[in-house]
């Protein structure tokens, strides 16, 4: 449990390199727009979103989380917002469900944990925050970095298989991170996946946190940037989440442009949690309603006009 303080620490200190550098946006003019017309609406497994963001996965299992958690089930209600869980192996292995309760007041809530994890752990927890939405994450350097990591992963592909045989396409895949090759996207698809979150380098990476947690100096592992990977996904037909580094309404903005049809973050929201609810909902409004101005902007009228460039 102390880890998962840790984690939010140390989630400060990473360091954010930022995300789609090279998309370059140029602006209309005479398209004879209005801002009523702006339509910023999007499908998610088995929703229709106003804006396409969602909360990813943050934290769970300490005394600081349920606050965090509390604050973030605020946002999600007032917004309809989906959020995800942080993983649930604490509640698994210590029972542990308090810090994470506050999140079943929210809109929608998907249940995270390891792909390790088999569809029967992941179905309780399910059960214990009353959903039908889950994640697997895959996190494989992040384990190996950890003193205290696991170092196996044979039955990761098995998890998965499981997973989509039993939540079909409620479910989603996630990096933390570090992003997704075009292998393993393929190897993704190869199991049924049909929501994939690439979490690519530029953002949040919990390699790279457990190097800050770790005392012994530890090399920086591979990883790649959310462009990239996002390039990658673009080649497969599958519903594409694009997180890691996504902390602003140009970053969404970009980051549907290159071809995502939603967006998810962590420390965005995170970041809210440290106002108070009358800062934070002022912000989200405020940054909606520059994503839509941007929109106007660029001539685009809904998210298929801007990811059909």
């Amino acid at each position: 449990m102390i880890r998962k303080i840790e984690h939010l620490f140390f989630c400060d200190n990473c360091k954010r390199t930022g995300v789609f550098n090279n998309v370059k946006l140029e602006p209309e003019e005479l398209l004879g727009l209005s801002l009523e017309e702006i339509d910023t609406s999007v499908e998610f497994l088995d929703m229709k979103l106003s804006f396409p963001s969602y909360i990813n996965a943050i934290t769970g299992g300490s005394y600081i989380s349920e606050s965090v958690n509390r604050k973030l089930a605020i946002l999600s209600r007032e917004f309809d917002i989906p959020v995800m869980t942080g993983s649930m192996s604490v509640f698994l292995k210590y029972g542990e469900i308090k810090s994470y309760l506050p999140l079943k007041k929210g809109y929608k809530v998907i249940v995270n944990l390891s792909a390790r994890n088999t569809v029967s752990e992941l179905l309780k927890c399910a059960e214990a925050m009353d959903t039908e939405y889950a994640c697997l994450h895959l996190n494989t350097a992040q384990e190996l970095i950890q003193p205290e990591g696991d170092n196996s992963f044979i039955y990761e592909s098995k998890n998965i298989k499981d997973a989509v045989n039993e939540f079909g396409e409620k479910l989603i895949v996630k990096a933390v991170g570090q992003g997704f090759s075009r292998g393993t996207i393929e190897r993704l698809l190869s199991l049924g996946v049909k929501n994939i979150d690439i979490s690519g380098a530029g953002g949040t990476d919990f390699s790279e946190i457990e190097r800050m947690r770790t005392i012994e100096k530890v090399e920086a592992f591979p990883s790649i940037d959310t462009a990239t990977s996002l390039e990658y996904l673009n080649a497969f037909d599958v519903y594409k989440i694009a997180s890691g580094g996504i902390d602003t309404p140009i970053d969404t903005i970009k980051a549907i442009k290159s071809g995502a049809d939603i967006t998810a973050s962590a420390y965005y929201y995170l970041k809210l949690t440290r106002m108070n609810k009358y800062e934070a909902v002022a912000k989200l409004k405020n940054d909606r309603m520059t994503f839509k101005k941007i929109m106007l902007l660029l001539g685009k009228k809904n998210l298929h006009e801007l990811g059909g460039d």
